[in-house]
């Protein structure tokens, strides 16, 4: 995962941590948090951060008062 060089180091770490999650699964803010070690609120604003072109699959993390479906 190759962002540009003004991301910060914990939005690398947060950004490594969304590149791991399979096609198929979803997280939410807060377990990326826990294992970044920052807020949920941090992670969110790490991927509203994310460059125009990007590879990462951030619609796999989403905050948790997202439905995820019919729920």
């Amino acid at each position: 995962m190759h962002m540009q060089n003004s991301a910060s180091p914990l939005y690398c770490r947060i950004y490594a941590l969304v590149s791991r999650i399979p096609a198929g699964r979803v997280t939410t803010y807060g377990r990326i948090a826990r294992l970044a070690d920052c807020t949920a609120r941090t992670v969110g604003f790490a991927m509203a951060a994310l460059p125009t072109v990007h590879d990462l699959p951030w619609r796999r993390c989403r905050p948790s008062t997202i439905s995820h479906g019919n729920e």
